[in-house]
């Protein structure tokens, strides 16, 4: 179907330009055009290359700098002086604009992120730039567009600059600067005209004729020539007059007679100037021979055949990578979602059918909102949508729900998509099934943090948590006590009941100990028959009432075959005697030892008085 179609459009191409060969063989040569209707064109390839400049080049900066308005996040990471994730944003920012240099500065001038600017990657960072007009004037305007030859790289560059503000507050200015270079390529397609760009300090910054470059359209004053040395825009010494001349008049330049032509750039605020000899002959062409013409005409078909066999060719192999690689997508052990600037969903692949269990026709139109769950708060949502709307890239967890309402995690990045213009028309969402590994990950948490036996935080978990709250304590003044617990007589249980009754010992006093103290307080056990409790917020004083309550229950629980019989210390958090929490457990354990050592003396009178 397509060869029949590219056949088609080679036969209406050869009528036609064999009906047009013998139009212009009748009429002869081309007409010469009048000198107005070349002014016209003149004027006509003008315009285009001012609009094309506006809305290619200098306007995409300009909006990417308006957009800047909204980045929130880049101006907090100025605030807060995260140089990595400032580098992150503007490099970003350099992709979409990959013949400019970018940097931010802040209050003082100083350059605190850059992008490289020549190849060996060297950068602005430690440069002061606060004497530099496009700084200054961006703290006190809405946006600057100022032509200069950077002080550092010694490159000529078109500088757009805009204050960065968090809270009505100014954190710095980012620069953005131009390649010239791009510029110069559009003058140089065409020769016929002499063309420059007048920027609105009336320089001459770029023009199609070398010789012309740095001059100016109107007699330097001595102010401008202070204002310019001041400024270091541009080397004194390269600066020449040219004369003042008019809109649409006869000027002479270097003896030279010229057309002229203005048009405002308004987005910028230059000129752009087109200067033609008046004495140029107007475009003409001769007449061929009718032969050559049609033999001229079969080349150019055979060539168009060609292309048009290559251009489907390549479509065809476009086709097969496409479906290629629309294919492994839809294979990919990961859920791959595509939705609108609302959460609409417009793609998703089987994977996600899979994982949610909704169906392809539920799938495509449906919002993302329907796979939130109730486990995170309306902020965490609002974050996510913030920093995708700004640009940035969002990576975290969500706790999803699926089409039958179970509940599973999920290891999400969402990632916007850009038009050329830089604005956002789509989301990419890619999303991986954590749930088993999360539960594995939790399990595992908890098996290196608990003692298996009693369930209390085992030695270093517990001594972890306990360092954590004294600091707290150092930090805030408040109270903090330990409390040393040894279980009294465990070896004789375990000779005569047998390991198993020690082992219930053991777990029927972290039993009574866990119950009695607060959520907020600390249950290590040591080791063996050795226990510790970190009371937060509390007086020893306040913890003896705990401790009575503790001695209660043991007293209920207490059988004469297996009797319970802790020895403990207790001391409470001191600045002039305890530096480290090391010195509070020493001191708890010798006292606890006092106890112990009390305990067995009258333990052994007993024992002696009833032998």
């Amino acid at each position: 179907m397509k060869r029949h179609l590219a056949i088609r459009v080679i036969l209406f191409t050869m009528i036609f330009s064999i009906t047009f060969l013998g139009i212009i063989n009748i009429h002869g040569r081309i007409k010469e055009n009048s000198l107005e209707k070349e002014k016209n064109l003149d004027k006509d390839y003008v315009e285009k290359l001012a609009f094309q400049i506006n809305s290619t080049s200098f306007n995409s900066i300009i909006n990417t700098l308006e957009s800047l308005e909204k980045q929130k996040i880049l101006q907090s990471h100025i605030e807060s002086g995260n140089r990595d994730r400032i580098n992150d944003l503007i490099y970003s920012l350099s992709a979409i604009h990959h013949d400019s240099i970018i940097y931010i500065m802040d209050l003082e001038g100083n350059v605190i992120a850059s992008t490289p600017y020549n190849d060996e990657g060297d950068t602005f960072l430690g440069k002061n730039y606060s004497f530099r007009p496009y700084f200054q004037n961006a703290l006190t305007h809405d946006r600057v567009i100022y032509p200069a030859v950077g002080v550092t790289s010694g490159e000529r560059g078109i500088y757009f600059s805009k204050s960065l503000s968090l809270d009505s507050r100014l954190q710095g200015v980012i620069v953005i600067k131009y390649n010239p270079l791009i510029l110069e390529d559009m003058l140089s397609n065409d020769r016929s005209l002499l063309i420059s760009f007048i920027t609105n300090h009336g320089v001459v910054f770029l023009s199609n004729e070398k010789n012309i470059l740095m001059k100016t359209d109107h007699k330097l004053t001595d102010s401008e020539i202070v204002e310019i040395s001041k400024n270091k825009q541009f080397p004194l010494d390269k600066l020449f007059p040219l004369g003042e001349w008019n809109e649409n008049e006869k000027v002479i330049i270097d003896d030279t007679l010229y057309n002229s032509f203005y048009l405002n750039i308004d987005d910028v605020g230059w000129r752009v100037l087109s200067l033609k000899q008046a004495d140029a002959y107007s475009i003409h062409r001769e007449d061929t021979s009718f032969f050559i013409q049609i033999i001229a005409l079969i080349l150019f078909l055979f060539f168009i055949l060609i292309l048009l066999e290559m251009r489907i060719g390549k479509v065809r192999k476009a086709e097969r990578k496409a479906k290629k690689f629309q294919f492994i997508i839809d294979q990919s052990p990961i859920s791959i979602l595509i939705t609108d600037v609302e959460g609409n969903i417009d793609y998703a692949n089987k994977n996600f059918f899979k994982t949610t269990g909704y169906s392809r026709e539920e799938t495509v139109g449906m919002n993302c909102s329907a796979l939130r769950s109730d486990y995170h708060d309306r902020e965490y949502y609002s974050s996510i949508r913030n920093t995708i709307e700004e640009g940035g890239i969002w990576s975290g967890e969500l706790y999803n729900k699926r089409k039958d309402d179970s509940l599973f995690w999920e290891d999400v990045k969402i990632y916007p998509l850009m038009e050329r213009k830089g604005e956002m028309n789509q989301f990419i969402s890619i999303k991986e099934d954590i749930t088993e590994k999360k539960a594995f990950m939790t399990q595992l948490e908890k098996d290196a943090s608990i003692d298996e036996m009693t369930s209390a935080y085992n030695r270093k978990n517990g001594l972890r948590q306990g360092q954590n709250l004294f600091i707290q304590a150092q930090k805030t003044h408040t109270p903090l006590t330990v409390s040393y617990i040894d279980i009294n007589n465990l070896k004789i249980v375990n000779d005569k009941q047998g390991h198993d009754a020690g082992d219930k010992l053991i777990t029927t006093v972290s039993s009574i100990l866990k119950s009695t103290i607060r959520g907020s307080d600390i249950l290590t056990r040591l080791g063996g028959d050795e226990f510790l409790i970190i009371y937060r917020d509390m007086s020893r004083e306040a913890s003896e009432k705990v401790w009575e309550r503790i001695q209660e229950k043991f007293a209920q629980k207490s059988t004469p075959e297996v009797p319970i019989s802790v020895s403990y210390g207790s001391v409470e958090y001191d600045r002039a005697r305890h530096d480290y929490l090391d010195d509070l457990i020493k001191e708890a354990d010798e006292k606890m030892y006092a106890n112990k050592r009390e305990f067995k003396m009258n333990f052994c009178n007993e024992t002696t008085s009833t032998a």
